[in-house]
């Protein structure tokens, strides 16, 4: 088991945890606060264009070599089968954050979902920078869910890798 996995294991509350993970992500959201532990390290690259423009620099997207092995490095159909197991307790912490009614693998579906609608940009992605942070100059790609967006910050090949992996746990569950 590769050490950050265990490391994000090996904290309380686990199943609330992964619980919150899901339910942020089925609703296109960010699940920072739970997975602050796997950040990337230094701030988001990029190159200037020129007149305030920007693009993304394909050399940040290894910022994230790191998380998308972790996140892909649990076998899927052992993952597809923990969670089943798991459900009972899922379904309690979701009630816990108000989804008193929900499904736990009918969230994780919506999660993977979501995820899976992110499009995979191969072309330079241009930026602007209206006041401190980067936003997608394409008024589209700025209209999706923070959570596709993220996803898209980490770079096309990693997209796949996600995009993959998430398919091989949505047929095992």
């Amino acid at each position: 088991m590769s050490p950050r996995l265990a490391e994000w294991l090996d904290r309380d509350d686990l199943v609330r945890r992964f619980a919150v993970v899901m339910d942020n992500a089925a609703v296109g959201d960010v699940p920072r606060r739970q997975l602050t532990f796997l950040a990337p390290a230094g701030r988001f690259p990029v190159i200037e264009w020129g007149n305030d423009r920007f693009i993304m620099d394909p050399k940040g997207y290894a910022r994230y070599d790191g998380f998308v092995d972790l996140f892909t490095s649990v076998p899927p159909a052992g993952a597809a089968a923990l969670l089943t197991a798991l459900a009972p307790l899922l379904r309690q912490a979701l009630a816990e954050l108000g989804q008193p009614a929900e499904e736990p693998l009918a969230t994780l579906r919506d999660a993977i979902a979501m995820m899976l609608a992110t499009p995979e940009l191969d072309t330079p992605v241009e930026l602007v920078r209206p006041k401190v942070m980067y936003r997608f100059a394409d008024p589209a790609l700025e209209a999706l869910p923070p959570l596709q967006k993220q996803l898209m910050r980490m770079g096309p090949d990693h997209v796949r890798r996600i995009k993959t992996y998430l398919r091989q746990v949505a047929a095992a569950l």
